[in-house]
């Protein structure tokens, strides 16, 4: 893509810290780029007036400046900050920061960037509709898995280390570099490679030189690893649930080329209608003088007035109103939360014992390749998300 002196990206801050004096930098994930690192000047001084536009969940439009272009010049708020409650709130800082911990910044292709913004968006919808925890669990293990399959490091569950179909009544083993391996042919792999290692290790007394000790080093690893995975059994009817509800289609089709400058709004809204009716209309009516959207604060300086901010407050009272009317009348027939995730009714089918061993396999699959990549590196908003809910419990 050809950059422009008038370089604007529509995104979402996924953290933000204080820079030199009065400054601030910041994570932002865009629908042109992907992740980014922009800085904003004067942010955090008294009189700036882009610093207190820069909020967490509120769809954002920046225009970028700078040699290259990482210096925030102009903010447009496409959409007020959504307000979650205290376990969700945790959940979405969850994902934000499992992001920038993981991903690289400045190093997408358009057709990345826009998928990456695009699960990222729905997570945050599907979050701000659920019900309870075990909404915020599909929501948070889809959110994984698609960002392991993202980096291409996570095998898929519908198939087994040889590309064959996964039996729904079979049980199945994890080697992480492999896949899903079948429990029956698990032992026969063991007894080979134990054969092929005493082989290695009659030739190694006989002719020490004709041996490669790497390869009997490489067994020997093997057949640790297959002992040590065989702990993790995947049963063949979760894994194929698994794949239904938190893989994205595989066949989904993406923009060629993406002309976001002046077509963002539109892009977003073929996307997804639920993400402007949900962004748009969720208004604090106390903080009137926040509902302005897509004005930029020059624009506000010269051209607003208070009859121009009673008009537009009537307009978006209007839509909260027709918006609250649509969501009593949905809530008669299926839910916010099942009409926004895909597939919900396969979980929904399930009984309740069924539905927490899915949770569970979904979530020692994706734990497994995070803490690769995480390393001795925390994740602290899980561990805030973790005591509130056992301060919540001891005062029930």
């Amino acid at each position: 893509m050809l950059m422009t002196r008038d370089t604007w990206y529509t995104g979402f801050i996924l953290y933000k810290e204080d820079y030199g004096n009065n400054s601030v930098r910041l994570y932002f994930l865009s629908i042109e780029k992907g992740l980014i690192h922009l800085y904003c000047k004067g942010a955090n001084s008294k009189n700036s007036k882009l610093g207190p536009s820069l909020q967490y969940f509120s769809l954002l439009r920046l225009q970028v400046a700078g040699k290259l272009l990482n210096y925030i010049s102009k903010v447009e708020i496409e959409s007020l900050a959504i307000k979650y409650p205290t376990e969700q709130f945790y959940c979405a800082c969850y994902i934000n920061e499992l992001i920038t911990k993981i991903l690289p910044t400045n190093s997408y292709l358009e057709s990345e960037a826009f998928d990456l913004f695009n699960f990222y968006k729905n997570t945050l919808i599907e979050l701000f509709y659920a019900e309870n925890t075990q909404h915020q669990s599909l929501a948070l293990r889809k959110f994984e898995i698609n960002l392991l399959t993202f980096l291409g490091i996570i095998p898929y569950t519908a198939y087994d280390y040889q590309g064959q179909d996964i039996d729904p009544q079979g049980e199945y083993f994890l080697i992480q570099d492999q896949g899903f391996i079948n429990h029956k042919q698990i032992n026969l792999l063991t007894l080979d490679y134990l054969e092929q290692e005493q082989k290695l290790k009659q030739q190694w007394e006989q002719d020490p030189d004709s041996v490669d000790p790497l390869a009997l080093q490489y067994l020997e690893y093997q057949h640790q690893q297959y002992q040590q995975q065989q702990k993790l059994t995947f049963y063949g009817k979760y894994l194929l649930l698994i794949h239904e509800l938190f893989f994205e289609n595989e066949n989904r089709s993406t923009p060629t080329q993406l002309n976001l400058n002046d077509e963002t709004k539109a892009l977003l809204k073929e996307q997804d209608d639920q993400l402007a009716s949900l962004l748009q209309v969720k208004i604090d009516l106390d903080e009137k003088r926040q509902v302005v959207t897509k004005i930029t604060y020059q624009q506000l300086k010269n051209n607003f007035n208070e009859a121009d901010l009673e008009q537009a407050l009537a307009q978006k009272i209007t839509q909260f109103k027709k918006f609250k009317e649509q969501n009593s009348k949905s809530k008669n027939s299926l839910s916010m939360f099942a009409q926004n995730f895909v597939n919900y009714n396969l979980f929904k089918n399930l009984d309740s014992q069924e539905q927490k061993q899915l949770l569970n396999q979904a979530h020692t699959l994706s734990k497994l390749y995070l803490n690769v990549l995480l390393g001795s590196r925390i994740i602290h908003s899980k561990e805030k998300l973790i005591e509130y809910k056992r301060l919540m419990a001891s005062l029930t």
